[in-house]
């Protein structure tokens, strides 16, 4: 689905990322539910027929009309009020509300982990204090629902500012180097290695924001500074912190969140019922499988429980699981005995700990022994959990010599798994996620906390953590063929919270460092095609130091060839890229691994390409086609490799023949796939074809194939290909047509799309782009001598854009390529007048063998020019006879509108 969000009434659909929300606030959807919802929103007003919902939703399947209404009846009740679903009998259903695009900055919150009850009065004063505050910190014990009331809060403010409001989950992560990343991709702001808080302090300077930075406690210190620097330097900023302790910056207010109001003794039952805590322990109760009703008489059992728990919420709800199999009165009981045990705590700065810890150890003792094991097992999962995985490791370590009936944490068989789960989904001790295809699974943070501790103390740690990082590295391998939409559902899915955390225990002291190895080799796509080029750089820095102790050809062959594209694209084309993948091919040679020596060869391709020795290159092109026949070239990397080299040296009509090829075969949908080789097919080509197409004087169908690019560069949404379309064909064709209008949305979406996900190379196009046609009204805005240190691309660009030309004996070294007629017309304009004849007739023999009419119009246009301040005017008036009549298109563009007003 295309990821325009899309607004009605209180609601926003992004089909994208699968997600709805309802003032902020998540609401769970089925995928079909999903599918319908945004069939009747594009199509809003218009009724769709049952017919069209069916082809759409269940394509090439036999399903009954019947299941429309059951799902139509499901998506009802899940947007409840104001759904505006409207049933029209024999004709279909419709959305009788309107619909608009909704802001990209309107971000999702999630749902509240547990219902928020008896906080009225919290939110009133959050609210003031939000408003009079930049940094409002929510402090608690943990269980109190801090999250659960900073997730309500920051609805409320939704529509209140320019931009909605953005919630960080700090808590998955382990590394505080990591925070203020995790900051930016909830803003949608990729990292810059050598400045990454400040690339968040200019998205944010002049944008009022509400960031929710959530689970604060073990990173307090790098939140502190992050927070400070915001506040300092980015003034719409305010920040809503949740923390068991405060961040201690200045200018910070606090509010201290107290435990739900309990039932004091001697009320009478109704009134007891209203206090809050005993509010929530019967909603939750309510909620069992069969339903807990209390008798009348067990009320006040049940507001001691309330007291016993100190009015925790998350305490509440676990015992609230238990109502019904077990009495108050039993509950009471047994829960009196825990809290009656002196316990270490994991915190002792917490006391209030003791009734959640006291909570958790009952809720724990009360399950059966292979259900304590699956949640012990579990503690290694920082964020969302397959059926599928969950079974694998709740498998992990049979081979330990141990007596497992005894053992907490112990390996069981998949059903029994299954089995297992199930129960501690009934117990509330595991959230289940109903939203997507399949059901996902996910440890609230506190039970994560105290499940990983109890796994530690077990034998089968290692082998759950090691089961753990393969089935991380599975899923990795399963991406390697993937597309856009599976990324994008990984991303969703957190598995960056746990690639990570199986990396950090890897390379840790007890882990194993050989499978983080061949961890951080099988994730450098992932980080690529995620643009994560910097955190790549750090993970394979640490596996190329593991690899001295533990080589491993085929795991170094692979980091080093993903590796030396992340150079690429944060140095440019340095040495260092070059000896990266000649040791990289020289390992494929070893191993005999084609696939990888093909990679290889690309790489030194474009290292060639980028330092502008084109040459040299279009020899790494033609030893890449020797050894790939066209079957095994599904991105059409040979005939895209001899192409660019090809029109960079000026053999235009060669290159159209191998551009022509790519684009003559049918389009298959694993050319998405762009896997190591940067862009996709014939977004690339399509691109490069317009540029050629107005060197060969053919501007019409330039414009065409550049917009053409563009729109599938765009559908696809893959950064490194918008930027390649914008730079190659759109912003080039824009340029040379005199289309500044279009010149200028293709420079601002280049420089958005390269600072959004880090891409400091394309961002150096984009402001040469600007300096020279006076973006924004200025110049002088970048430092000329450090574009020059860009690569080839970048010196080139600055050259036949008049803003730095090299000498006119220069010019033509080390050999003539595609734009030298250009830069040798400059140098005419520019240069003592006797050396300009010279230096067009150059250009002119150049640009001749080359096919480039538009630039022999160009330098005819300059020998009338000359010829006319000379006052030679029988000279001026012929010097566009030999090119003129050669055009059949364009005649709109400036160029032509020039050369045919006779003076």
């Amino acid at each position: 689905m295309p990821d325009t969000p899309l607004q009605f009434g209180p609601f926003v659909l992004r089909p994208g990322r699968g997600s709805l929300t309802r003032q902020g606030v998540a609401v769970p959807l089925g995928a079909r539910a999903m599918s319908i919802l945004h069939l009747l929103a594009r199509s809003a007003p218009r009724t769709v027929s049952n017919a069209d919902i069916l082809a759409t939703v269940w394509p090439n399947l036999h399903v009954e009309e019947a299941n429309i209404r059951v799902h139509v009846s499901a998506l009802r009740r899940a947007l409840g009020q104001g759904h505006a679903i409207v049933n029209r009998p024999g004709e279909g259903y419709s959305l009788a509300t309107p619909v608009v695009p909704a802001s990209q900055d309107d971000d999702a919150l999630p749902a509240p982990a547990v219902p928020l009850i008896g906080r009225e009065s919290d939110l009133v004063r959050l609210d003031r204090m939000l408003a009079e505050h930049r940094l409002v910190t929510l402090v608690g014990a943990g269980g109190i629902g801090k999250t659960s009331l900073a997730v309500a809060a920051a609805a409320r403010w939704i529509g209140a500012a320019s931009a909605g409001p953005a919630f960080v989950d700090l808590a998955p992560l382990i590394d505080p180097a990591l925070v203020a990343d995790a900051v930016a991709r909830a803003l949608g702001v990729s990292m810059t290695q050598a400045a990454p808080v400040q690339a968040l302090v200019d998205a944010l300077r002049e944008r009022p924001r509400l960031l929710v930075l959530d689970n604060c406690e073990h990173l307090s210190g790098s939140v502190a500074d992050l927070a400070e620097q915001l506040l300092t330097e980015a003034r719409e900023v305010r920040i809503l912190a949740t923390s068991r302790e405060p961040l201690r910056i200045a200018g910070e207010a606090l509010h201290r969140l107290r435990p739900l109001e309990l039932p004091v003794a001697g009320l009478p039952d109704a009134t007891a019922r209203d206090t809050p805590a005993l509010r929530l322990l019967l909603d939750r109760a309510a909620a069992n499988d069969p339903p807990f009703e209390p008798a009348p008489e067990e009320i006040g059992d049940l507001a001691r429980l309330c007291s016993a728990l100190d009015g925790l919420p998350l305490a509440i709800e676990l015992v609230a699981a238990h109502l019904g199999p077990h009495s108050a009165a039993e509950v009471l009981v047994n829960l009196g005995e825990h809290l009656a045990r002196p316990r270490p705590l994991p915190d002792q700065r917490q006391p209030r700990h003791r009734s959640l810890q006291a909570a958790i150890d009952w809720s724990f003792e009360l399950l059966r022994p292979a259900e304590r094991s699956l949640l012990l097992r579990l503690g290694v999962f920082r964020a969302h959990m397959s059926l599928e995985s969950i079974v694998a490791v709740a498998g992990a370590g049979d081979g330990v010599d141990v007596d497992a009936s005894a053992q907490d944490g112990a390996p069981l068989p998949p059903p029994l798994a299954r089995e297992s789960l199930a129960e501690l989904v009934d117990r509330s001790l595991v959230a289940v996620t109903l939203d997507g295809a399949a059901p996902t699974y996910r440890l609230l943070d506190t039970m994560r906390d105290y499940a990983s501790r109890r796994l530690r103390e077990t034998v089968w740690e290692d082998d759950v953590r090691r089961c753990h990082l393969q089935r991380v590295h599975q899923r990795l391998d399963r991406l390697r063929t993937a597309g856009p939409a599976e990324y994008a559902q990984a991303w969703r899915d957190s598995l960056l919270d746990d690639l990570r955390a199986a990396l950090d225990w890897a390379f840790s002291p007890g882990g194993d460092p050989a499978l983080g190895v061949r961890l951080t080799a099988a994730a450098g796509q992932f980080f690529m095609q995620t643009s994560m080029v910097a955190e790549f750089r750090r993970h394979a820095e640490r596996a190329l130091v593991a690899l001295a102790a533990t080589p491993d050809a085929a795991a170094e062959m692979q980091l080093l060839g993903t590796l030396g594209m992340a150079l690429f694209h944060a140095e440019g084309p340095g040495t260092a890229i070059l000896a990266t993948h000649e040791r990289a091919l020289e390992l494929a040679g070893q191993l005999g691994d084609l696939a990888a020596r093909r990679r290889s060869l690309w790489g030194i391709w474009l290292y060639h390409f980028g330092q502008g020795q084109y040459a040299e290159g279009l020899s790494f092109a033609a030893a890449y086609r020797a050894c790939t026949p066209a079957e095994d070239d599904p991105l059409h990397v040979a005939d895209r490799c001899t192409a660019m080299s090809l029109t960079y040296l000026g053999r235009l009509a060669e290159a159209r023949v191998y551009m022509d090829r790519v684009l003559a075969r049918p389009a298959q949908p694993q050319e998405r796939v762009v896997g190591q080789f940067q862009f996709e097919p014939r977004v690339a080509t399509r691109a490069l074809l317009a540029r050629t197409l107005w060197l060969q004087g053919l501007a019409d169908q330039a414009r065409a194939a550049a917009e053409q690019s563009l729109e599938e560069a765009l559908a696809g949404g893959h950064a490194l290909s918008i930027c390649f379309s914008l730079v190659i064909g759109r912003c080039f064709v824009a340029q040379m047509t005199g289309d500044a209008a279009t010149l200028k949305d293709g420079i601002a979406r280049l420089l958005a799309t390269a600072r959004l996900y880090a891409l400091p190379r394309w961002e150096g196009h984009g402001l040469i782009l600007a300096e020279a046609s006076a973006f924004e009204g200025r110049r002088g805005h970048i430092d000329l001598d450090d574009a020059m240190k860009g690569g080839a691309a970048h010196r080139e660009a600055l050259a036949w854009l008049g803003l730095r030309l090299p000498p006119d004996d220069e010019i033509l070294l080390p050999a003539p390529i595609w734009a030298t007629p250009e830069m040798l017309r400059l140098a005419a304009l520019r240069g003592p007048s006797d050396r300009a004849p010279g230096l067009l007739d150059r250009a002119d023999a150049l640009a001749r063998d080359q096919g480039a009419l538009a630039w022999r119009l160009r330098i005819a246009l300059t020998r009338r020019r000359l010829a006319r301040d000379a006052g030679e005017r029988a000279d001026a008036a012929r010097a566009l006879d030999a090119v003129l009549p050669c055009f059949t298109e364009g005649f709109d563009t400036p160029d032509l509108i020039d050369a045919l007003h006779r003076p």
